[in-house]
């Protein structure tokens, strides 16, 4: 019962469905994506990107296709940041 509670109300075995909202706009938005023939890079992503920056006031983003690109690249920084940090302990 208590579980039940903390899930919303909803039993888990018989979640509900409800089907997405597209109207025009999104259809408007995905057509112009496709059409430009930049779908992981360009203007859209770049537009992302900003967005980005500017409403979570950070200095730089970048955006990935994929969660194996994202462990990639924080395993890079990790490491980068462990051979500077071995560099600098002999300076």
């Amino acid at each position: 019962m208590q579980l039940l509670y903390l899930l919303g109300g909803y039993d888990m075995k018989n979640i509900p469905f409800t089907k997405p909202y597209v109207d025009e706009t999104i259809i408007s938005a995905v057509s112009d994506c496709l059409e430009s023939r930049w779908i992981t890079t360009g203007n859209k992503v770049i537009e992302l990107q900003t967005w980005i920056e500017d409403n979570f006031h950070v200095k730089k983003s970048f955006c990935v296709n994929s969660i194996f690109k994202i462990i990639y690249n924080l395993f890079i920084t990790y490491k980068l940041f462990l051979y500077y940090s071995y560099i600098e302990s002999f300076t």
